[in-house]
């Protein structure tokens, strides 16, 4: 059985979805254009990757991949709010990084322990330090897909990426875990959820993510779902009228998992339990003893 949410794309449902994203740590400047941009970074010229420059009618140019990435070193490297970082770093809850602008960003950045972070929209990151040379990574964003959303959270080792991206026509969600000095990725590949991706609970061992009607388990140890219930695609039909169209951070309690929708946006939809082991419906009684649409057992959840 095909896994929706590990789908490069989402396809959106006939309703139209309605984000709770909050708002970044901090206030967003407004976007600058530059008539050039160079390869050389330079940080009191070199500002988005938003470029004038094209043919004689005035059609803007496509920044390559490389004027991307210089555009981020240098928002980052002049932004003082990309060198704040948060008062409790290892915090319960995702911190927003700052987008480069309030709506389609080009980067977004952030501070960890003394270190500036950029990334730019389509997944490739940087960790600055002075005197040293960018030490490049990467957030494996789907291919033609651009974030619209990053958040940051550091565990022990960890330093773990939850994203929004989007084609303009499609979209999803993904949690990344990178060693936090190296930089190198945890796992295979990102846990993939639907878009209207939700603040994950994360425990020592797992990780339970929502997105729009999706919510799952995801084991810490290779990112891999355990199970994941999948109301999108037709692969576990909801009744007439039922949206879970976003949800707030899950609760774990003797031994059930409490994905609770968001209040504003979901149609007083009921409380999502489900059995943590099994990943088996508990309530709503609509939907009691339903079996997940994805298990570990299959490669594509």
């Amino acid at each position: 059985m095909a896994c929706q949410g590990e789908q490069s794309a989402t396809k959106a449902p006939v309703i139209t979805p309605v984000t709770t994203r909050r708002a970044p740590d901090s206030a967003i400047p407004a976007a600058v254009a530059t008539d050039t941009v160079s390869t050389k970074v330079d940080s009191t010229t070199l500002v988005d990757s938003v470029i004038t420059t094209g043919n004689a009618a005035g059609t803007p140019a496509v920044p390559t991949p490389q004027q991307r990435r210089d555009s981020a070193i240098a928002f980052a490297s002049r932004e003082p709010d990309c060198a704040k970082a948060p008062a409790d770093s290892e915090s319960r809850y995702f911190h927003s990084a700052r987008p480069s602008r309030e709506f389609f960003a080009d980067s977004f950045c952030f501070s960890v322990d003394g270190s500036r972070y950029t990334v730019t929209s389509s997944g490739d990151g940087f960790r600055l330090n002075p005197k040293e040379k960018p030490y490049p990574f990467r957030i494996r964003v789907d291919e033609n897909f651009d974030m619209t959303f990053l958040g940051y959270r550091v565990i022990g080792s960890r330093l773990y990426f939850l994203y929004e991206m989007t084609d303009s026509e499609d979209g999803g969600g993904g949690l990344e875990a990178v060693d936090k000095r190296t930089l190198v990725p945890s796992w295979a590949k990102p846990a993939k959820i639907s878009f209207n991706v939700g603040d994950p609970l994360i425990t020592d061992s797992a990780a339970y993510m929502t997105g729009i009607n999706e919510a799952g388990k995801v084991r810490l140890s290779d990112g891999k779902f355990i199970w994941k219930h999948v109301f999108i695609g037709g692969l576990e039909p909801l009744p007439n009228g039922l949206l879970y169209n976003a949800f707030d951070t899950p609760v774990l309690d003797n031994g059930q998992v409490r994905f609770i929708p968001d209040s504003a946006t979901s149609r007083s939809a009921p409380v999502l339990i489900v059995d943590d082991k099994t990943g088996l419906i508990v309530a709503p009684e609509m939907l009691k003893g339903q079996k997940p649409a994805c298990t570990g057992e299959q490669p594509s959840c």
